[in-house]
């Protein structure tokens, strides 16, 4: 969450609640799920390494 605060949050100024969650689903559909690096993944985005799951299942 201190990534949104300080990456999103703090940045902009919102005109309403609507604004505010578009923003949220903007912010983590586009920065956070596609290019922040998360140790837990191994230092992946979410995107890569859900790619790299799909990939690595085994077909019945």
């Amino acid at each position: 969450m201190r990534t949104l605060k300080y990456e999103e949050v703090h940045r902009v100024e919102y005109k309403d609640l609507a604004d505010v969650r578009r923003g949220m689903w903007t912010f983590l559909e586009r920065t956070y799920n596609q290019r922040r690096l998360h140790s837990a993944l191994g230092f992946r985005p979410p995107a890569e390494f859900d790619g790299l799951a799909e990939n690595a299942k085994v077909p019945a």
